[in-house]
């Protein structure tokens, strides 16, 4: 297979990735960012492993994974709500310290009384 099918079939599951990384009370562009830089990552490597990590080609493979990455995104995974679910799996810390403010306003609240 070409470096370009490889990019094309790694892309498709590159929206996972991004989901281990990004956290549900991110920005939308924190996000992106995090999207862009995954993929030049992937893109980065399936060139290298491909032996063809020159110039147009490493952009062509950044780019294949990008936009495939992002069509998938859209097409499947957004709707299946897998990365929602992954997000949330791994943002743990801001839900223990809502947990905590929460525990912390009932014993003020007890105290009041």
């Amino acid at each position: 297979m070409t470096v370009e099918t490889w990019s094309a079939l790694v892309g498709l599951f590159v929206p996972a990735l991004i989901a281990f990384v990004n956290r549900s009370d991110w920005k939308d562009w924190i996000k992106a960012l995090v999207a862009l830089a995954s993929s030049i990552l992937v893109g980065t490597v399936t060139a290298l492993l491909g032996g063809q990590f020159t110039g147009s080609n490493w952009v062509t493979a950044v780019g294949i994974v990008f936009a495939t990455s992002q069509v998938a995104y859209l097409t499947w995974w957004k709707g299946s709500g897998i990365t929602k679910k992954i997000e949330k799996t791994l943002n743990i810390v801001p839900e223990i310290e809502s947990m905590k403010s929460t525990e912390l306003e009932r014993s003020f609240k007890k105290e009041e009384k």
